[in-house]
């Protein structure tokens, strides 16, 4: 069975990508995504939007076909000209060249209209001689733009970039890069940028990649966070298996491993201070055991921690919560698919199917409701099996 496969998905990939798409069961994979009356309409755009790039011809069906229905569950364009998302092809080194899904600023901006959470949302470039100041404290900044003399403005050199939102709320953030700072995170987020390989985005765009990181940073910190919002955050720069998991190419998140860095190094001078000081045999042991004890209590706090952070992820707390209910008889092996029935406010009711470790042999339907608490963290309040 799994030579079969092996044949039948190398076979899939010798076909062009018309072809591969007109199969009866990618188009049924398609329509149970979008529709039957839009499945035409979006197999055109994609192969439209591939024939313009020739290396990502060259990737795999599926992966462009998996991006491309990320894109399009989140109502936003493939066209190269409206900018919402690109198929960027990226060689890997088992399975030769695959599409990555990138989201570009203008479908952050998109999104967050759409979210009608948003009363302003702006990022701009600065020019040489236009910044005076920028106060970080009070997020004040105060520029000189060149308005009347436009073209000359744009033949300058950038130094930094600007961003800003103020939700209906009332509720204001702003954030300022100078352009030494956006070189920095390009470097060590995109080896192929630090390597000046000539393909990235970053050298292709630096602007462009420059704004989707400043409202990135700025959204994903400090903004509401629709659900569609998540969903394309969570896809951003990754590549989306057939089994809809995601190998991520390209990701800035590394706020949760430099906290575990430093929350590791603390234990370690700890217990190191603790062998130095006790020598005797009998308080080796005691130390010994408090050490196991310490070790199984900070392996479980951050694991908890880890879920926590998570979960300010909708789908992964989506996922988490239905696959690891208290309640067996209300839980799920894997979350086959999922479907949203209500929302309002803070309060999301989910409804989920797939196979239950008590009735491994028929799907089974739950009906779950998540809340967002202050953190923007989500939890699942309670569950039960679809009547």
């Amino acid at each position: 069975m799994a030579v079969q496969n092996s044949l039948v998905k190398k076979q899939n990939q010798r076909l062009g990508l018309t072809a591969y798409l007109t199969q009866d069961a990618v188009k049924n994979q398609i329509n149970s995504v979008i529709g039957g009356k839009d499945g035409q309409k979006f197999i055109a755009s994609i192969v439209s939007a591939v024939n313009t790039n020739q290396t990502l011809q060259e990737c795999t069906n599926q992966s462009i076909l998996s991006a491309a229905l990320l894109g399009e569950s989140l109502k936003l364009s493939p066209s190269p000209q409206l900018g919402h998302y690109y198929m960027v092809p990226f060689n890997d080194k088992n399975r030769g060249k695959v599409a990555q899904f990138q989201l570009g600023y203008k479908g952050y901006i998109q999104l967050a209209i759409r979210s009608g959470q948003y009363k302003k949302l702006n990022v701009l470039a600065i020019k040489e001689g236009e910044l005076e100041y920028f106060d970080p404290m009070n997020e004040d900044i105060q520029v000189n733009l060149m308005i009347n003399k436009w073209n000359e403005r744009e033949a300058l050199p950038t130094v930094g970039y600007y961003a800003m939102f103020e939700l209906t709320n009332g509720f204001r953030k702003a954030i300022y890069w100078s352009k030494e700072q956006m070189e920095a995170h390009a470097i060590k987020y995109s080896p192929g940028y630090k390597a000046k390989k000539g393909y990235t985005f970053w050298e292709k765009n630096f602007d462009g990649m420059a704004y989707k990181t400043m409202l990135r940073q700025l959204i994903s910190k400090w903004g509401i966070m629709s659900i569609d919002m998540q969903m394309a955050f969570d896809g951003d720069m990754a590549v989306i298996n057939e089994d809809g998991t995601k190998d991520y190419v390209e990701n800035d998140d590394s706020v949760f491993l430099d906290f575990l860095i430093r929350y590791f190094s603390i234990q370690l001078h700890f217990f190191l201070y603790l062998f130095q000081i006790n020598h005797q045999r009998n308080k080796k042991i005691l130390i010994t055991c408090i050490l196991l004890l310490t070790l199984i209590i900070i392996g479980t706090s951050l694991k908890n921690m880890y879920v926590s952070f998570r979960c300010s992820n909708f789908i992964y707390s989506l996922d988490y919560y239905f696959t690891h209910w208290k309640d067996k008889d209300l839980r799920l092996i894997e979350v086959e698919s999922f479907s949203v029935i209500s929302k309002k406010n803070n309060t999301v009711e989910i409804e989920a199917y797939g196979f239950t470790y008590e009735k491994p042999y028929e799907k089974t339907y739950l009906i779950g409701t998540f809340t967002q608490d202050s953190k923007g963290r989500w939890q699942m309040k309670s569950v039960k099996q679809k009547s």
